[in-house]
C-alpha cells in the first residue's frame, strides 16, 4: 500500500505544478495585454 501514498502524492505534487505554470503563464499573458494597450494608445495619440 506504500505505493499508493506515494501514487498520491506525486499527483498532488504534478497539479501543483501545473497550477503554478498557469498562473506564471495568465502573468505573463496579463503583461503581454498590458503592453498591447499602451502600444495602441500611444499610435492614437
Amino acid at each position: 500500500m506504500e505505493y499508493l501514498f506515494w501514487a498520491y502524492g506525486a499527483t498532488w505534487l504534478v497539479l501543483f505544478a501545473y497550477t503554478v505554470s498557469l498562473g506564471l503563464r495568465q502573468r505573463k499573458i496579463n503583461q503581454e495585454i498590458k503592453w498591447l494597450k499602451q502600444m495602441i494608445q500611444e499610435k492614437e495619440s
